[in-house]
């Protein structure tokens, strides 16, 4: 059954990122955050996962990358 080796031993534990919740590395789902060097792989639940969670340096990478619509396009 999975979690059961984990209740013997800590360091197949591991916390979701998301939730903060701790529990076995069989039910975690690693997801890749951030970009280039800065690239790494976060624990999250399937729980978080099926709510829909989004790592926050993706959000606000993506948003950093799209045009700001205050400015206008620079003409030369």
């Amino acid at each position: 059954m999975a979690g059961e080796k984990a209740k013997e031993n800590a360091t197949l534990k591991a916390a979701c990122v998301a939730c903060g919740k701790e529990m076995s590395v069989e039910l975690l789902r690693g997801i890749v955050v951030g970009a280039g060097r800065q690239r790494h792989i976060a624990a999250v639940c399937p729980a978080c996962l099926d709510k829909g969670w989004t790592p926050d340096s993706l959000e606000s990478d993506s948003a950093a990358d799209a045009p700001d619509s205050s400015e206008a396009p620079v003409e030369s």
